[in-house]
């Protein structure tokens, strides 16, 4: 089961500083005034043409959710229990943390998931064996291949990048291996080529700046598996 929580863990991502980002954090996760998506629909600008720069963005993610959830016409955590966590065949229950009034609040998508370290491993393992979990093709192999491989001329986020991305997966240019990247250095690494599955889970001083030297130990033991 995929549940709604509403309560601390929103006020466990709070991020320090005067940012647009912190606004809408603290307005949507703490204080529950209004939601991500409300923000994205009327206070959002556009700062470049779609395809013509990259930039990781939280609300987007976000975004992408509201358009799920109304795709479905259910709560998103409702329709990953129903077509996913329990097909998958998940030990426990997953939580998402709350957005916005609980009158409309619904799941926050741009972070704050939480599971166990053996469910997100199970989640690893089934996007390894091409989308099939707990003898069910869960997802299909299609969309694995489509999603974790990034489409051509994007292979990098940069000219001078080492990673890619493609569908929410962080890829790499010069190996088949993806990776589900959290803040606090939290991560789902999957190498198809050595059959390699890491889960990471963490909480380190800062947000971000630990990904290189993760993503190259991470490489290191692909290495070294027989």
């Amino acid at each position: 089961m995929a549940h709604a929580l509403r309560g601390s863990l929103g006020r466990s991502l709070r991020i320090r500083g005067s940012t647009q980002l912190t606004e809408v954090h603290d307005n949507a996760l703490v204080a529950y005034r209004y939601r991500w998506c409300d923000y994205a629909a009327s206070s959002s600008e556009r700062q470049y043409e779609p395809g013509e720069r990259f930039n990781y963005s939280t609300l987007d993610t976000s975004v992408l959710g509201c358009v799920l959830a109304s795709a479905v016409n259910t709560t998103v955590a409702n329709y990953m229990t129903e077509k996913f966590w329990q097909p998958a065949g998940m030990e426990f229950d997953a939580y998402w943390i709350m957005d916005g009034p609980e009158s409309v609040g619904n799941e926050f998508y741009g972070a704050g998931f939480n599971a166990t370290l053996r469910d997100l491993g199970r989640f690893g393992l089934m996007m390894l064996n091409q989308g099939e979990a707990n003898g069910i093709q869960v997802l299909s192999e299609d969309w694995v291949e489509a999603s974790t491989v990034s489409d051509p001329g994007y292979e990098r986020i940069s000219e001078d990048a080492s990673i890619g991305y493609q569908y929410q997966w962080w890829t790499f240019p010069d190996r088949e291996a993806y990776s589900a990247i959290g803040i606090y250095n939290q991560f789902v690494y999957i190498d198809p080529q050595s059959q390699t599955v890491i889960v990471k889970l963490s909480h380190t001083p800062d947000a971000q700046g630990w990904e290189d030297d993760t993503l190259a130990f991470f490489e290191k033991i692909s290495q070294l598996t027989p």
